[in-house]
C-alpha cells in the first residue's frame, strides 16, 4: 500500500520539518519519505522507487536498514545514502516537496488520513503539479542532453526509471 502526493511549503528548519514528519509516521505506523520535488520527473518515479525499494527489503537486498532510505537510493538513483540525500533531499529554503507514504499490505488505517495530517503538521498545501517534470528535471536528475535526444518527450520519464531500476546494478 503507497501512496505519493506534492506539496508546497517553505522549509526553514530541515530538523524540525522531519522531526515533525517522523511524529506523523510513527503515529501512524507508516513510512513517510520527503524528497526535493524538483528532482522528481512524475509520481511513477517515486513509486517505481518505493516499489523497488520494498522488493529489495523481501529479497534481502537492501542497502540500508529503512525502507524510507532504501526508497530514496532507488529514486535518486544513487547507491550511497550520502549522494542520494545531497540529490534529492529536502534542505533549507525547500519549497516543492514530493512524499511517499507506504504501510503494509494489511494496514487498517487511511493513507488520505496520514497525508491530511503530514500536510497540516508541516504546514504545507497539496500540489501534485510540483510531480510533474519536464526536460530541465531531467538535466538536474543527471540526465544527459544527449541522452535526451535518444527518445521522445513521451519516453523522459523512461530516462529516470532507467537510473531507478540500475540502483540494483549498483548495489552489487
Amino acid at each position: 500500500m503507497r501512496d505519493v502526493i506534492g506539496a508546497r511549503g517553505h522549509i526553514k528548519d530541515v530538523a524540525d520539518f522531519l522531526s515533525k514528519v517522523q511524529e506523523v509516521a510513527v503515529r501512524h505506523h507508516v513510512m513517510i519519505q520527503v524528497l526535493d520535488a524538483e528532482m522528481v520527473y512524475g509520481r511513477l518515479h517515486l513509486l517505481s522507487a518505493y516499489d523497488h525499494a520494498a522488493r529489495s527489503f523481501r529479497e534481502g537486498s537492501n542497502a540500508t536498514n529503512s525502507l524510507g532510505l532504501e526508497t530514496l537510493l532507488y529514486a535518486s538513483g544513487e547507491s550511497q545514502i550520502q549522494k542520494a540525500l545531497a540529490k534529492m533531499g529536502v534542505k533549507t529554503g525547500t519549497t516543492c516537496i514530493a512524499v511517499v507514504v507506504g504501510a503494509e499490505e494489511n494496514y487498517s488505517g487511511s493513507l488520505d488520513a496520514v497525508v491530511s495530517e503530514l500536510l497540516s503538521s508541516t504546514r504545507c498545501e497539496r500540489d501534485d503539479a510540483v510531480l510533474e517534470g519536464d526536460r530541465e528535471t531531467l538535466r538536474r536528475f543527471g540526465v544527459s542532453d544527449r541522452e535526451v535526444e535518444t527518445v521522445t518527450e513521451g519516453q523522459y520519464g523512461d530516462l529516470v526509471l532507467e537510473r531507478v531500476a540500475m540502483v540494483d546494478v549498483l548495489k552489487r
